[in-house]
């Protein structure tokens, strides 16, 4: 199953950096875990959070993926290649 790291950050595929960082910074500061000590689930959202704006935010990762209906794979072996 593709990660949709768009839709992790709540953004269009079509977000600049500039937005793709204020999304990060918005979610980040909402589901850190200095802000929810006892709440694993919201550690889990916070690191697909951090993995999202790590790809997106990076020219490399972010070309080096393919977007297949808004979702992103790793490429190396992207099956629906158009």
């Amino acid at each position: 199953m593709a990660i949709d790291y768009y839709q992790i950050l709540q953004i269009s595929p079509s977000a600049d950096l500039a937005e793709i960082k204020s999304a990060y910074r918005r979610l980040a500061h909402q589901y850190h875990p200095d802000k929810n000590p006892d709440n694993k689930s919201a550690l889990a959202y916070f690191e697909l959070i951090k993995e999202a704006y790590e790809t997106l935010s990076t020219p490399g990762k972010k070309s080096n993926t393919c977007r297949t209906d808004g979702s992103v794979k790793p490429t190396g072996s992207c099956l629906n290649n158009r």
